[in-house]
């Protein structure tokens, strides 16, 4: 007998539409010129949206079920370095712009976050709340001032959203609405709300890991900019 598939969307699909959307999102932003094609530019950055919140939530759940959070961790900070030139090249045209930093950096620090949260409870115990507390405010005021600082993609807002959902996790809804919640509010009277319509995809995650290609989704942020590049610079 055949067992039924799971209705709704793998976490490689997940992947593969945040991936599409980012692209789409970038791919306007290097090459749609806003004066001569508004309409556009607004419809290209819009469907981009949809991307960040997307990662974070697959940032969250790679986090509840990695092996090694350490080397999870180190691996996005490596790419966010490995792909900062390139990200200052296709945005910026220069090799670096000290303003703006990849989302790399962003969903990183997410992960120091929700590592802090998770361990120093368990260094405190039950007897020591006070300190506990103390230490946690501390903990969160040091990771938002490096973002801050930093200034990845999404900075702080983007640090929040990965901490609701990191904190409502296995809740659905609660992921869902902690999604429209930030998007809203950090969009509020711009694009950014239209991330918002994530939270429907983001809903009909099955918990199932689905295709995996784990590399490849490090390895073409990168180099879709450098592309991107190129293309504008040396080709067009």
């Amino acid at each position: 007998m055949k067992q039924k598939k799971l209705a709704g969307l793998s976490g490689g699909q997940l992947k593969i539409l945040a991936l599409v959307t980012m692209i789409i999102d970038h791919f306007t932003a290097v090459f749609v010129d806003y004066n001569s094609y508004g309409r556009w530019y607004w419809i290209g950055r819009g469907i981009g949206r949809l991307s960040f919140p997307i990662y974070c939530f697959l940032i969250v759940e790679g986090f509840f079920h990695t092996r090694s959070i350490r080397k999870y961790g180190t691996r996005l900070f490596l790419f966010a370095l490995i792909s900062e030139v390139p990200y200052d090249l296709a945005f910026y045209g220069t090799v670096f712009e000290p303003h703006h930093q990849n989302v790399f950096f962003t969903l990183g620090l997410g992960i120091v976050l929700m590592s802090l949260v998770q361990v120093i409870p368990e260094r405190f115990g039950e007897k020591k709340v006070k300190l506990e507390n103390i230490v946690l405010l501390a903990a969160y005021a040091l990771v938002f001032l490096v973002s801050y600082l930093v200034k990845g993609d999404y900075e702080i807002s983007g640090l929040v959203l990965i901490y609701l959902m990191y904190l409502v996790h296995g809740n659905r809804k609660n992921v869902a609405f902690s999604n429209i919640v930030v998007n809203v509010m950090t969009g509020f009277e711009g694009i950014q709300m239209l991330g918002a319509v994530s939270a429907v995809p983001v809903y009909f995650y099955n918990g199932k890991k689905g295709i995996s290609l784990k590399y490849f989704f490090y390895v073409i942020y990168p180099l879709h900019l450098l592309l991107f590049y190129w293309i504008k610079n040396f080709v067009m």
